[in-house]
């Protein structure tokens, strides 16, 4: 049964971060063997192509071997998806009928076998999505006051900064990407890559140039044959 167009891969890099007291982003990393990938996928058919495949839901409880025709990269555009892959049914969703004897379903799946990847690491191609675009520049500073209101500053000095926007990339540039989110700059500080935005992290931080460390990502799926979403948060490195 062929999969809707729509599908949303969710990668889950085994990062947690948090933010130290110098005003930088620190990874506790346990390593890109520990990385998840699950998808949200749409399957849709007739009552008699439903029931069957409900019935395969609910029999392979543990793990099912998968086949994908091309350009269903569920998992990534950087994840190979030829020939088959072991997955798990983690949510098997709920039926909704679409039309006139027409019915789906939608359900989530986990590789459940280590990926192989394809293509390089490579920033260089990232594209806005449109010049919508979050830029934030915090205070941080803390204010106390006595009880005669005599007022006491402490300052770090190291206002944060962060940049969040969507991309939309064609397959290879997507591929590269991913291999930089989950290789590259899966944790280390690197360059503000160039995407034409002049203060990224609001006015009163100027223009740069910045280090910063990509502490949140989320691949938004494959819009057609051509194009990926990807949502990117990026936080300024002192």
């Amino acid at each position: 049964m062929p999969i809707l167009w729509g599908y949303v891969p969710i990668t889950k890099p085994a990062i947690v971060w948090h933010r130290a007291g110098n005003g930088n982003w620190k990874a506790s990393d346990r390593g890109e063997a520990s990385d998840t990938f699950e998808a949200e996928v749409n399957f849709r058919g007739t009552a008699a192509e439903m029931e069957d495949f409900e019935e395969a839901i609910f029999n392979f409880r543990n793990t099912v071997t998968a086949t994908f025709i091309t350009g269903e990269e569920i998992f990534g555009a950087d994840v190979d998806h030829t020939g088959s892959l072991t997955v798990s049914i983690i949510d098997p969703g709920q039926q909704e009928q679409a039309g006139l004897d027409v019915y789906q379903r939608r359900i989530t799946l986990r590789l459940a076998q280590a990926p192989t990847f394809t293509g390089s690491a490579s920033l260089a191609t990232l594209r806005l999505a449109s010049f919508q675009s979050n830029q934030f520049t915090g205070v941080d500073a803390i204010k106390d006051f006595a009880w005669d209101k005599t007022p006491f500053f402490h300052d770090h000095h190291t206002d944060p900064g962060e940049f969040e926007a969507d991309f939309i990339q064609t397959h290879a540039e997507a591929t590269a990407i991913r291999r930089y989110l989950l290789t590259t700059g899966r944790s280390s500080a690197v360059a503000f890559p160039s995407i034409g935005i002049d203060y990224p992290f609001g006015m009163a931080a100027g223009v740069g140039p910045f280090n910063c460390k990509i502490i949140e990502w989320r691949d938004m799926g494959r819009n057609n044959l051509i194009d990926w979403g990807f949502h990117l948060k990026l936080a300024r490195e002192f």
